[in-house]
């Protein structure tokens, strides 16, 4: 474990392993240890790297910054480029994946595979997650969905198995010894902009990387549909699909 400056963000990172580099991006309102089950299996061959994002886990919560796509994408490409992460494998859930395409689709250069898991890549692609981004931007739904009460209602909708309390404790536990990380997350739901996502797939289509795309079939925000038009629409790319699995999946 350390802390990494990229890009004027301080990033706190986990870093196993040897081999071709393969980075994995966690999404809204987990941070990495989204990823601690994969990462001793992946460090067997691969030199995996897990940054907190922003704002999340143990990075540090900037402050007079505009949590945008764009913000979070120049964070993890200067956390490439400080690496010297060439040719990585660029692996992004939820919001986390929304920020591997726009990597990926400004500077191909840096990405030889992506992987998407339960993302949003379209502006209209669901309803249920531009209700919560506007929900976000009123302050009494913005407290109740940056509570303990609202990370446990979050994991009860989106993880099918397991403990789902031990889950929403797991995230909720850094929000609740440093109050910022609060104001943080729920700064992050008013900044969400999803025109900024408009075109996203038609640039990352010209960038041409070979793409897997992994799905949880029960994930009320971001459903199959979404899966097979993003499949259908990147040249490139492999989908598979999850039964009996949520967006946590």
């Amino acid at each position: 474990m350390t802390f990494i400056d990229a890009n004027s963000n301080r990033l706190y990172v986990q870093v196993e392993g040897a081999g071709d580099p393969v980075v994995l991006l966690h999404g809204w309102p987990t941070h990495g240890r989204l990823w601690r089950a994969q990462v001793p299996v992946l460090s067997e061959t691969r030199r995996v790297i897990v940054p907190d994002l922003p704002g999340y886990g143990k990075s540090p919560v900037p402050t007079t910054v505009q949590f945008s796509f764009t913000y979070f994408a120049d964070a993890v490409e200067g956390l490439i480029t400080e690496l010297e992460l060439n040719g990585c494998a660029l692996v992004g859930h939820d919001v986390g994946g929304a920020v591997a395409m726009l990597v990926a689709a400004r500077r191909p250069d840096l990405i030889a595979k992506l992987v998407l898991l339960n993302t949003t890549p379209y502006p209209d692609a669901s309803r249920l997650i531009r209700v919560m981004v506007r929900a976000g931007r009123l302050p009494p739904l913005r407290s109740f969905l940056t509570s303990r009460r609202g990370f446990g209602l979050l994991f009860r909708a989106g993880l099918v198995r397991g403990d789902r309390k031990a889950a929403a404790d797991r995230y909720y536990d850094p929000v609740a010894r440093d109050p910022t990380r609060r104001q943080a997350l729920g700064q992050m739901l008013i900044d969400t902009d999803l025109a900024n996502l408009e075109g996203l797939v038609g640039r990352l289509t010209e960038a041409n990387i070979p793409t897997a795309i992994i799905w949880a079939e029960k994930d009320p925000t971001a459903p199959p549909s979404v899966a097979r038009r993003l499949q259908a629409e990147l040249p490139d790319s492999t989908l598979e699909m999850i039964g009996d699995c949520g967006h946590f999946l």
